[in-house]
C-alpha cells in the first residue's frame, strides 16, 4: 500500500495531491545524501518498532497530533477520502469489538480483517482514490 500511495502522489493522481500541490511547489525538492536517508528509514522503522509497543500510541497520534496540527491551521480533508472512509473506518472499529470483550484476536476474526483489508486496498486501487 505505501508503494501504490508514493506512486499516485508522485503523478498526482491523489485528492491530497490537489490539496497539497500548492505547498509542495513552495518547498520544492530537499536534497538529501544517500547515507542520512538510509539512516532516517532504518531510524523510522526503529521508532515504528518502539511505538507499536506503546498502548494508544495510534490514538494518540490521532487525536493529539492531527488535533494540534488542526488548531495551528485548518487541515483539509478530500470529499473523495472522507466518502469512503467515514464508512470503514467505523466497520473496523466495529470488527474489533469482540476482540475487546474476549481479550484477544481469534482466528476467524483475523482472517476476516485480513480479508477485509484486501477488499478495501482492492477498492482503493479500482476506483483510483
Amino acid at each position: 500500500m505505501p508503494v501504490l500511495t508514493f506512486g499516485q502522489e508522485r503523478r498526482g493522481d491523489t485528492p491530497s495531491a490537489s490539496l497539497n500541490g500548492p505547498q509542495a511547489e513552495k518547498v520544492g525538492a530537499v536534497p538529501l545524501r544517500l547515507g542520512l536517508a538510509v539512516m532516517m528509514v532504518v531510524g523510522g522503522i526503529a521508532r515504528l518498532a518502539v511505538g507499536s509497543e506503546t498502548l494508544g500510541s495510534t490514538i494518540y497520534n490521532i487525536l493529539a497530533i492531527l488535533g494540534v496540527a488542526s488548531l495551528i491551521a485548518p487541515v483539509p480533508i478530500a470529499p473523495e477520502i472522507a466518502r469512503i472512509e467515514m464508512w470503514v473506518m467505523p466497520a473496523f472499529a466495529l470488527a474489533l469489538v469482540p476482540a475487546l470483550i474476549r481479550g484477544r484476536i481469534a482466528r476467524a476474526l483475523g482472517a476476516l480483517l485480513v480479508a477485509a483489508y484486501a477488499a478495501y486496498v482492492a477498492c482503493l486501487v479500482l476506483l483510483q482514490v
